[in-house]
C-alpha cells in the first residue's frame, strides 16, 4: 500500500524448501507488513535520495504514515500474540519499550549529527543526517525481520477474560 510491494510479495511464499525436507512458513500478516514497510523505506529513501526539496516532503509524508500506521499496528500485534489475561501488561511493556526506542533513537541521531558540522561552526552538514537517516533505516529494519516469523494465532476466536465475582 505505502510502499511494500516487495515485501507483500515475500509474503505470498508457501513453502521453504530445505535439503532435509520443506519447512513450513508462517501465515505473515500482510497488512501490518505493509505499514511496517512503508516506515523502513521512508528511512531509507530519506538517506539516500534527498537531492531536492520535493523528495524531502515525499518521503517525511511517507514516514508520518508509515509511523502513524506502525503506532496502531504494534498494539494490534501486541494484543494478538498474548495471552489473553496479559494484554495489560503487554501493552505496557510496548509502550515502555517505544519510549525508550524514541527516546534513544532521538538522542543517537542529535549526536550524529552535532557531531558533523562545518568546522568551527554549530551548522550541521548533510552527512550528518545521511548518517543519522542511514542508521535509522537499519534499526528499522532490524525491528521489522521479527515481524516475519509472526503467523496468526490459530484456533477458536479469543473470549474476553471474565470478571471476578464481586
Amino acid at each position: 500500500m505505502y510502499g511494500g510491494a516487495p515485501f507483500r510479495a515475500a509474503a505470498h511464499l508457501d513453502r521453504l524448501e530445505a535439503s532435509s525436507g520443506s519447512i513450513e512458513l508462517p501465515e505473515v500478516p500482510r497488512a501490518e507488513l505493509e505499514e511496517l514497510a512503508s516506515l523502513v523505506l521512508a528511512v531509507t529513501l530519506l538517506a539516500t535520495v534527498h537531492d531536492d526539496p520535493w523528495n524531502i516532503y515525499v518521503w517525511m509524508i511517507f514516514m508520518g504514515v508509515g509511523l502513524a500506521f506502525c503506532f496502531a499496528t504494534l498494539g494490534t500485534l501486541v494484543i494478538d500474540y498474548s495471552k489473553p489475561g496479559e494484554t495489560g501488561v503487554a501493552a505496557g511493556m510496548n509502550t515502555i519499550m517505544r519510549t525508550i526506542g524514541a527516546s534513544l533513537g532521538a538522542q543517537v541521531s542529535a549526536a550524529i549529527i552535532s557531531a558533523h558540522t562545518l568546522p568551527g561552526t554549530e551548522i550541521p552538514l548533510e552527512r550528518g543526517f545521511t548518517i543519522a537517516f542511514t542508521l535509522s533505516a537499519v534499526g528499522a529494519l532490524l525491528a521489522f525481520l521479527p515481524t516475519l516469523l509472526l503467523s496468526r494465532p490459530r484456533g477458536p476466536a479469543r473470549q474476553p477474560v471474565p470478571e471476578p465475582a464481586q
